[in-house]
């Protein structure tokens, strides 16, 4: 275990010189509820995911309080699959239903609520439905498969903060 001691240092006059003072944080406060803007940080997809996958996300925009930087875009996050299902026979469209969980906002982990992102695939039911009425061809119906869900990487969302979170910033920061 090593100790570290501030050592005065005498001055060409003989005067002792204190040894450096370190700034003092400035702490920014962001409430809960504070709106944040996310992007997906790669792509997702209902055919190649499955129920509680965990997913990158990244901050897509600085945070900035009272004109100060407080964190830069780019913070990393996770996200969760909360439901997913694949294109099925029949036209059965595929589903899924994603949640953002956290971003690490320097260093601290902040949980993320609001964003659950929901979409669905093409529905070709009618399509099924029209070929099932063919005479001869109505047993190739079933083989209609519906579409498939992609997020693709960079699409964006708003969260919002889900808890109160104290972000310190040095007088030397930007």
């Amino acid at each position: 275990m090593f100790l570290s001691f501030a050592v005065a240092q005498a001055a060409p006059d003989g005067a002792a010189v204190a040894p450096p003072v370190q700034p003092a944080p400035v702490v920014l406060h962001l409430p809960a509820g504070t709106p944040v803007e996310v992007e997906m940080a790669e792509t997702i997809s209902s055919l190649t995911s499955h129920l509680a996958d965990r997913f990158s996300i990244r901050l897509a925009a600085p945070l900035v309080r009272d004109g100060v930087e407080v964190v830069a875009a780019g913070a990393p996050g996770q996200g969760e699959v909360i439901d997913v299902a694949r294109a099925g026979i029949s036209g059965k469209q595929g589903k899924l239903i994603i949640s953002a969980r956290y971003l690490d906002l320097n260093g601290q982990q902040v949980r993320v609520r609001g964003m659950t992102l929901m979409t669905s695939g093409k529905s070709r039911v009618d399509l099924a439905t029209g070929v099932m009425l063919v005479p001869y061809v109505g047993v190739a119906s079933i083989l209609i498969k519906g579409g498939e869900i992609e997020i693709p990487a960079g699409a964006r969302a708003t969260v919002r903060l889900a808890d109160d979170v104290d972000l310190p910033l040095y007088a030397n920061s930007p």
